[in-house]
């Protein structure tokens, strides 16, 4: 009967000619093969397209529109594309004027607004005493939903905790400067 050159006691000192030094334990390593980290990578993405295609239907209508276009008649199909827009958003404008604006006016205003009220929101923020500081760190408000009206636009805030909607009524005077 042949016996194991290694006992329980010397695993963890195989390499090591010192029988007295304190025992290396350590965990083991395995190496994972290249093609399960390639399969698993593949799901990961295959999966994050799917998630994608789902949450933005929109945006992958558009880009399959210009991206199919572009496949079948070259680069005046995606010109094309772009002239049919074209003429049916003016269409749109022309007969349905109020639709128009509250459907597409409107929502690119408030989008550009919201876009121009984040570039100067922390410096009026601060400058309008409406960004407290708490241990040492300044707490901006956020800047919520912007709505655009022919006269005025109106910004949804998510206050600070601690803090009162009296306070920005208190300013709206400033604010709207």
């Amino acid at each position: 009967m042949k016996m194991s050159t290694f006992s329980g006691d010397q695993i963890a000192q195989v390499n090591n000619p010192d029988p007295f030094a304190v025992p290396a334990w350590r965990s083991p390593v395995y190496h994972t093969p290249v093609w399960v980290i390639a399969l698993i990578q593949a799901w990961r993405l295959l999966y994050g397209l799917i998630r994608f295609a789902c949450r933005h239907p929109l945006l992958d209508l558009a880009a399959f529109l210009i991206g199919g276009s572009w496949w079948l008649l070259g680069w005046p199909g995606p010109l094309a594309l772009a002239a049919v827009l074209i003429i049916a958003l003016a269409s749109w404008c022309r007969v349905w004027p109020r639709s128009f604006t509250r459907f597409v006016v409107r929502r690119v205003l408030g989008k550009w607004r919201r876009w121009h009220y984040q570039r100067h929101w922390a410096a009026v923020m601060t400058i309008g005493r409406l960004a407290p500081v708490y241990q040492a760190r300044v707490l901006l408000p956020v800047l919520g939903r912007v709505s655009s009206t022919p006269f005025t636009d109106l910004v949804q805030v998510g206050i600070v905790s601690g803090q009162a909607a009296a306070d920005f009524a208190n300013r709206a005077e400033n604010l709207a400067r």
